[in-house]
């Protein structure tokens, strides 16, 4: 009798120790919630920036990794700065808003746990997914020009972690302003100028930049190539040149310093080196650029486009961009 009763207590804690690896008390592997411990979080949060001069977007989505909806969900926002000047984190406003960017709700910071980091809390009630929502930043542009700026979320539902993501926004230190769209490019052999204005975003003169200039060939809002066909003699662009300290200067293409104009077949890429482009705080210049169609550019039902890229080489500076529409037709 006595050994009969040890026998089903040893059976008991067979079957307790197989309920708890096959998911305790019959619920599926999919259906269980996984713990923070677990390194499975249930709560996927995706985030993407859209940095301003002025006010900085950071949407937010959310989606779930097991059954169900949180409910209501605490989240802890961190802002960690590059290096600011004394005072920066002062100057950050945060405020929650709906996926679209409206219905703005203040988020309350104070300072954080790293010198020039702001912190805050906001909650959501998440009952259904997707849950979208978005961060808006607001500092005055000073503070962060020319630096990266990390946002981290953390998210929490019944006092447990159950998401955390960290998204880091690059602020250029200037800003490439296209000229005006709809610039017409001339015929077979004629010159076509383009002037840029490169701005300085900060309260420092700054110098060191190349450019880069590209022109793509659109046909029903898809890159085509620039030629009529591969056969096509001659071609699409016969150079490209920008208007350098001595004067109109050839850009060279990418993939050889000996060629001038452009590929024959498709768009063009070449480097125009600005090294002594200097800014004074606050200041501005022009960069110009001049297009020289081939005789093989197809034209049938095509648009163009023009783009001036201005990046600091060996700096973490994020690369601003300026494009122009062009007719080709």
């Amino acid at each position: 009798m006595r050994g009969g009763r040890l026998n089903a207590v040893v059976l008991a804690a067979v079957v307790a120790l197989t309920a708890a690896a096959c998911g305790g008390d019959g619920d599926d592997a999919e259906g269980a919630r996984p713990s923070a411990s677990s390194g499975v979080l249930p709560l996927r949060i995706d985030t993407e920036a859209y940095p301003g001069t002025r006010d900085t977007t950071v949407r937010i989505g959310l989606s779930a990794l097991r059954k169900g909806a949180p409910g209501a969900t605490r989240f802890d926002v961190t802002l960690t700065p590059g290096k600011q000047p004394p005072g920066a984190a002062e100057a950050w406003k945060l405020a929650v808003t709906d996926g679209h960017g409206e219905h703005a709700v203040p988020v309350k910071l104070v300072p954080g746990a790293e010198p020039g980091q702001v912190r805050g809390t906001l909650s959501r009630n998440i009952v259904d997914f997707p849950a979208p929502f978005a961060l808006r930043l607001t500092t005055p542009s000073e503070r962060v020009v020319g630096q990266s700026v990390e946002v981290g979320l953390v998210a929490r539902a019944g006092g447990e972690v159950i998401g955390r993501e960290k998204e880091t926004v690059m602020y250029p230190a200037v800003e490439v302003r296209p000229p005006g769209g709809g610039t017409p490019l001339g015929g077979t052999g004629a010159w076509t100028e383009y002037a840029f204005t490169v701005r300085n975003l900060t309260r420092k003169a700054l110098d060191g930049y190349s450019a880069q200039v590209r022109l793509t060939c659109e046909l029903n809002l898809a890159d085509a190539p620039c030629a009529a066909d591969a056969e096509a003699q001659g071609r699409a662009w016969d150079a490209v040149q920008w208007r350098g300290p001595k004067g109109w200067t050839d850009v060279l293409t990418d993939d050889t310093s000996q060629r001038r104009g452009a590929d024959g077949d498709h768009g063009f890429t070449g480097q125009l080196y600005v090294r002594d482009l200097s800014l004074p705080p606050g200041g501005s210049r022009e960069v110009r650029v001049r297009v020289k169609p081939g005789t093989a550019l197809s034209r049938d039902n095509r648009t163009g486009e023009v783009g001036l890229t201005l990046t600091k080489p060996y700096s973490a500076e994020p690369p601003e961009q300026g494009t122009v529409d062009v007719k080709l037709s």
